[in-house]
């Protein structure tokens, strides 16, 4: 196996990681799960990148903004 193709497998899996997450915050079902799996392995390289980090993104900012939260409840 090629670097490419492991860095390809690592970060996919990344994604799936991440995005099962998103179970606890919403009602997933069985077949979405699904769907979004068979997704996110049809992805190229590039699209998987950048969906990683615009959901670190999105993590860092909810993250920060509920430090802010609790910092201005002080």
């Amino acid at each position: 196996m090629n670097k490419k193709v492991a860095a390809g497998f690592s970060l996919r899996s990344k994604t799936m990681s991440i995005l099962s997450g998103r179970k606890n915050s919403r009602l997933f079902i069985k077949e979405d799960e699904e769907r979004e799996r068979k997704y996110l392995r049809s992805l190229s390289l590039k699209k998987s990148a950048a969906i990683v980090e615009n959901l670190v993104t999105c993590r860092l900012g909810r993250d920060i903004l509920e430090a802010n939260r609790k910092w201005n409840k002080k």
